[in-house]
């Protein structure tokens, strides 16, 4: 790596820090709010990596004494071909509160993840126009390789 991408990305985390300070703030003083960590979905469907800001963010220390923040998991599915506009599927999972797991807090940030991880697979929501156009594409595919043969 570059000094410059070094530098780049030491900057990225200051202000991912003064950020998560931010959302902490408004907690102590009672604002509720809905964070999104990091990225949930790529365009293939795969949930992305639940990184550290999510757990640093779910933990609220007020008067010394440490406050875990509830977590209520949210899937989404957009379904671009159920229309003409695009339709915006939401599933509202249960809230929970994360107990901590481990003495390391990397591994407790791991165990988080895959906590909330777990919690958006079990969320995940299939369109009948998704499993329409799955089923062209194989077939799309299948008529290719026999042509080919």
């Amino acid at each position: 790596l570059s000094n410059g991408t070094v530098a780049e990305k030491e900057k990225k985390r200051v202000k991912n820090r003064r950020q998560a300070e931010k959302i902490k703030g408004y907690y102590q003083k009672g604002i509720h709010m809905a964070v999104l960590p990091e990225g949930t979905t790529r365009t293939d469907g795969r949930i992305a990596e639940i990184k550290s800001m999510a757990y640093n963010v779910s933990h609220v220390i007020i008067d010394g004494k440490t406050y875990v923040v509830p977590c209520v998991p949210v899937g989404n599915t957009i379904d671009f071909m159920a229309s003409n506009k695009p339709s915006v599927f939401f599933n509202i999972g249960e809230p929970f509160f994360y107990e901590k797991r481990s003495d390391s807090v990397k591994e407790d940030i791991a165990a988080f993840a895959s906590t909330i991880r777990n919690a958006f697979m079990d969320l995940n929501t299939v369109t009948i126009s998704q499993l329409g156009g799955l089923y062209l594409t194989k077939l799309a595919i299948s008529k290719k390789e026999f042509m080919q043969i």
